[in-house]
């Protein structure tokens, strides 16, 4: 898991244990909402001094128009390509679905936080913060609007 600490900056990681947390918690989903979820993160984070290492394009204030980020699309086909995810059935959504093949246990919420210790965080407190707004986009699903 890549991740680079500046002292000025904080720290930037990439969208991978947001990717792997939303299988491990959803077991599915299509590319939107995954798209959806990384740039939820993302947005809620822009006060801090953490980042994601990820770019978004469409209509990014939310209010309808798909959001596309290539960053995302290529973590998820990274996963597909290692074989940790499987196409799913389409349940309508005209879009690409996907499903975890292998658990992904330790990226659950409630255990996501000892496995994230590898990321160079410049203190305990950004860990903290990244945590909670993980949990918080992942579980009250505030990216499921206009879908």
């Amino acid at each position: 898991m890549e991740s680079v600490v500046s002292a000025k900056k904080g720290v930037v990681i990439g969208p991978t244990p947001i990717v792997l947390a939303y299988f491990a918690e959803k077991k599915r989903g299509t590319r939107k909402e995954v798209t959806r979820v990384v740039f939820q993160v993302a947005k809620r984070l822009e006060e801090t001094t953490i980042h994601i290492n990820a770019v978004f394009r469409g209509n990014i204030s939310g209010t309808g128009d798909a959001i596309v980020s290539e960053t995302v699309d290529e973590e998820i086909w990274y996963w597909l390509s290692n074989h940790f995810l499987r196409e799913c059935q389409d349940q309508g959504e005209n879009d690409i679905c996907f499903e975890a093949s292998k658990p992904f246990e330790e990226y659950r919420l409630d255990r996501i936080s000892q496995n994230l210790r590898e990321i160079g965080w410049p203190s305990e407190k950004e860990r903290q913060i990244f945590l909670r707004v993980l949990r918080e986009v992942i579980s009250l699903e505030p990216w499921r609007e206009n879908l």
